[in-house]
């Protein structure tokens, strides 16, 4: 039984499957907002300006952004790239 997930406006689920190649990036996602709380409480202990406190933050979370965009492409352009099955197993 395939798992469904959201619903649309007018409060039906969509018969939308869920994705569990996604799931390394959502560990991806956990593991960078960790870096990014980490970096922040850093920043408070060390003796910065206000500007490269902000500076510093900004560096980290676009780093951490831009890696979870990159990784998420990657997987989604590989599902892409499968042929899809269907669930009496033909193509």
């Amino acid at each position: 039984m395939s798992k469904t997930r959201s619903t649309d406006d007018t409060g039906r689920l969509e018969s939308r499957p869920v994705v569990p190649a996604l799931n390394g990036a959502k560990l991806e996602l956990a593991l960078v907002v960790a870096v990014c709380v980490l970096a922040a409480l850093v920043t408070l202990r060390l003796p910065l300006q206000p500007l490269q406190e902000v500076a510093l933050l900004g560096l980290v979370a676009g780093l951490g952004a831009g890696w979870i965009i990159v990784r998420t492409r990657r997987v989604v352009r590989g599902l892409a790239t499968r042929p899809e099955r269907h669930s009496d197993g033909s193509q």
